[in-house]
């Protein structure tokens, strides 16, 4: 993970909270993780190659985004209109 990695990861923290970057992060560990296993796997890679992380995390962001909202709406839309006019009734 380069400084641009940990740059985008704030970012991502920036836009979508502490509950958001949480699940953007863990999506996008596991989603490069299973590529570079796809790859070390289909033996186009090595194991001292590079591979960019930026993607994956973009990924994870996405996800977080659209699919991590508590209430069943995007995490944009919920700030938008505002999750506890659902919750309280």
């Amino acid at each position: 993970m380069g400084m641009g990695d940990v740059k985008l990861a704030g970012l991502i923290g920036l836009t979508t909270g502490l509950d958001g970057v949480i699940l953007a992060m863990t999506v996008g560990i596991l989603a490069g993780g299973l590529a570079a296993l796809a790859l070390l796997a289909s033996r186009r890679f090595d194991r001292k190659a590079t591979m960019a992380y930026a993607p994956y995390l973009a990924l994870g962001a996405w996800v977080a985004l659209y699919f991590g909202a508590t209430c069943g709406a995007p995490i944009w839309l919920e700030r938008t209109w505002g999750c506890e006019k659902e919750l309280a009734g």
